[in-house]
């Protein structure tokens, strides 16, 4: 598991798996998203593990944020989507 004191956007990555809310999942995914690109545009180098850590992350928000539009589909078509 990525060092989240050397790897900076593991909080944010960290924070969308373990969203519980499937209408804030999509934000979530953002964010992580967002917080790796920052770190593949920094300047600091990134060693073979963190290119690992940063791929099977992306693989990983790739495929919540499919289950979570997935899920908001499914709530939607069965009437129970309160909207929120």
């Amino acid at each position: 598991m990525p060092n989240e004191l050397i790897h900076t956007w593991f909080p944010a990555y960290r924070t969308a798996i373990l969203e519980t809310d499937f209408t804030q999942i999509s934000c979530g995914v953002r964010k992580a998203l967002e917080a790796i690109c920052d770190r593949l545009r920094g300047p600091a180098p990134i060693d073979e593990e963190e290119k690992q850590a940063i791929a099977d992350a992306q693989r990983g928000l790739a495929k919540l944020r499919g289950e979570s539009v997935d899920e908001w589909n499914s709530e939607a078509g069965n009437g129970t989507n309160t909207g929120v």
